[in-house]
């Protein structure tokens, strides 16, 4: 298999083609070189309606096995490989940054600049008095004025859902952002304090 399971499949963008359906062929070009794929114009559309630079080729196999045998899709899958029809984009194993949810939790001006962004949000009091599971994966806590206990309530609340989160606030004279907290592997708040 020339891609492993979670790289992500493309189209190369320098692939066109004309269905020759009369004889069961595609006759394409990939990168100025002219190619004839013995199958069924049909089949080869019904796989690239499911490569759409998202999915990844398990994501693609499994949309197809209700349709093709597994062995098939994956020999076809190569062949588009190798005639660099599809394009394999390796996705890294670790998600990056654009793929976590954040939360940005505070009440200052920090807080209201950082919610414009389009993250999602929430107001420090009803981070206080409720004890909901937010569904996000990194938390910002931006307080303005805070007390020492709320600051250990929320310490604990944030330890105990297993979030790791930052504090960024204004301390008079500059931004301070940190330290950084990841419950189970580094000091939390209130050890730091």
């Amino acid at each position: 298999m020339l891609y492993r399971p979670n790289d992500i499949a493309i189209i190369n963008s320098n692939y066109s083609q004309v269905k020759d359906k009369k004889r069961g062929r595609v006759i394409c070009t990939s990168n100025g070189e002219i190619k004839i794929l013995n199958c069924d114009p049909n089949i080869l559309s019904c796989v690239f309606s499911y490569v759409d630079g998202i999915r990844t080729f398990k994501e693609i196999e499994n949309n197809l096995s209700d349709k093709f045998y597994i062995k098939d899709i994956k020999e076809f899958l190569d062949v588009l490989l190798e005639e660099d029809i599809l394009i394999k984009v390796e996705k890294n194993q670790e998600e990056s940054v654009n793929d976590k949810k954040i939360v940005v939790i505070g009440d200052d001006a920090i807080f209201e600049n950082i919610k414009k962004k389009n993250i999602s949000y929430i107001f420090l009091k009803d981070f206080v008095k409720n004890n909901y599971v937010y569904d996000y994966d990194f938390a910002i806590f931006s307080p303005s004025k805070i007390s020492y206990g709320d600051l250990i309530r929320i310490n604990k609340q944030l330890y105990n859902m297993k979030k790791p989160f930052i504090p960024i606030y204004f301390d008079g004279l500059k931004i301070i952002a940190g330290p950084f907290v990841i419950p189970g592997e580094t000091a939390c708040l209130e050890c730091i304090l």
